[in-house]
């Protein structure tokens, strides 16, 4: 019986990691942030590359700065 138990319980465990994969380059791992929308308390989890997150965040600043040259005083 425990050895019929012992035989299930190693053919659940995972075989060992393929070592012909190769885990994704430094610039392909994405990051996730957390996001808070407006009008909601609730937080969402965002997943882009380094890459992307740099194109975000410069648009962001873009439309930042342009709101900020064009109030009126």
């Amino acid at each position: 019986m425990i050895i019929i138990a012992l035989a299930l319980i190693a053919a659940q465990t995972p075989a060992a990691a393929d070592p012909t994969k190769t885990p994704p380059a430094p610039a392909d791992k994405p990051i996730c942030r957390r996001e808070s929308t407006t009008g909601s308390n609730m937080q969402v989890k965002t997943c882009h590359t380094k890459a992307e997150w740099q194109a975000i965040d410069a648009a962001t600043q873009a439309g930042t700065d342009q709101a900020l040259r064009n109030r009126p005083r």
